[in-house]
């Protein structure tokens, strides 16, 4: 089961009590909730299958870790619109302004928006003990659901790079009350 909290620790790490793994999915709550009903692609009658959002999810936790001068700590979302992957961007600290900045994103977008990645590198309690590892939170705008995932990361030779490591893990999926 995932269960996501809705905010975070005083220093912005996800801790024990708001990220909890075990073998079955039951629940899963995104930390910025919202619903956004304008710009955004509309859905296909045909059902999607999650399976498809596997690999671009998996693109897309490289891509963060590739983000230059990339902080630990630190939230950071990705839009896409069309098919033009747009940069990284800062987020803050506490959910609400999150939530705020990632509407205002939403709406600022001169077309609708296709994908948004959220995403986060710092210590998370897994399987009993903190590691180091990226968090992605990824939606497709013609998916109802989107994909929790992580992935092992280690500090890399060059100062403020980080490389993953091991496999990507799919832990999760959510509502996509994004796009």
């Amino acid at each position: 089961m995932v269960i996501l909290s809705r905010s975070l620790g005083s220093e912005g790490s996800i801790h024990s009590s708001t990220l909890s793994m075990r073998s079955e999915i039951t629940q899963v709550r995104f930390p910025f909730e919202s619903s956004y009903p304008s710009r955004v692609m509309p859905q296909s009658a045909a059902p999607t299958k999650l399976g498809e959002l596997t690999k671009p999810a998996e693109q897309s936790i490289a891509h963060l870790l590739s983000v230059p001068d990339l902080q630990l700590d630190h939230w950071l979302m990705r839009l896409s619109v069309a098919s033009a992957t747009g940069n990284w961007e800062s987020l803050a600290a506490d959910t609400v302004t999150n939530d705020r900045w990632i509407k205002e994103r939403i709406a600022q977008s001169g077309n609708p928006v296709t994908e948004l990645a959220v995403g986060y590198v710092g210590m998370i309690d897994w399987r009993g003990s903190k590691r180091l590892m990226a968090y992605l939170q990824y939606f497709k705008a013609d998916h109802e659901q989107g994909l929790l995932c992580l992935r092992h990361v280690k500090e890399a030779s060059q100062a403020g790079t980080f490389e993953g490591f091991g496999g990507f893990l799919v832990v999760g999926a959510c509502k996509n009350t994004w796009i």
